[in-house]
C-alpha cells in the first residue's frame, strides 16, 4: 500500500444536533478538544467521527436504508488504499494534526429494518471515533499517514 493513496476525501462541521453539516475545505483540529466549530469539540473520547468513503458509496447503493444511514454523520471521510482501516489506538497524521482512534464499530440497533433480516451493514466496520492528539490544520486531499509509516 502506498500512503499517498490514503487521503482525506471530505470534511464536515456539525454545529448543532440534527442540523445538516457544513462542508469545509479545511478545519483546525484542537488538541484535547476536537474540530473548531463542531458541536463535539468538548474534549470527550469521541471528538471526531471518521468514515471510509467506500461506506458512503455502499449506503447509496442499498435498496433498503438502515436506521443509521441518515443519522451517522462523519466529520472526516477517508479514502483507504490497500484494504487498510483503523483500529482503536491507531494514530495518524492528516495535514499537520495527529489524531488517535478511540473507538470503532458503530453499534447496530434492533429497530433498524436491516437488523431482523441480519443484513450486513458496512457502517459497523467503517465508522470510527477519534480524538486530537496534536493540534493542526486538516485539508481535503491531505494524505493520511499512519504513525508506523512516519518512522
Amino acid at each position: 500500500m502506498s500512503r499517498q493513496h490514503t487521503a482525506v476525501e471530505s470534511l464536515q462541521i456539525f454545529e448543532k444536533k440534527g442540523a445538516p453539516g457544513t462542508a469545509v475545505a479545511q478545519v483546525r483540529a484542537m488538541a484535547g478538544a476536537g474540530l473548531a466549530g463542531d458541536r463535539h469539540a468538548d474534549g470527550g473520547p469521541k471528538q471526531i467521527s471518521v468514515t471510509d468513503a467506500a461506506a458512503a458509496v455502499w449506503m447509496a447503493r442499498q435498496p433498503e436504508e438502515g436506521l443509521c444511514f441518515p443519522r451517522y454523520k462523519a466529520n472526516i471521510t477517508v479514502s483507504f488504499a490497500g484494504g487498510r482501516t483503523f483500529r482503536p489506538g491507531d494514530r495518524f497524521r492528516a495535514g499537520s494534526a495527529v489524531l488517535e482512534i478511540t473507538d470503532s464499530r458503530k453499534l447496530c440497533f434492533p429497530e433498524c429494518p436491516r437488523f431482523p433480516k441480519r443484513e450486513a451493514c458496512l457502517l459497523r466496520w467503517s465508522a470510527w471515533y477519534a480524538r486530537v492528539v496534536e493540534s493542526g490544520v486538516i485539508r481535503t486531499g491531505d494524505p493520511v499517514i499512519f504513525s508506523e509509516e512516519e518512522q
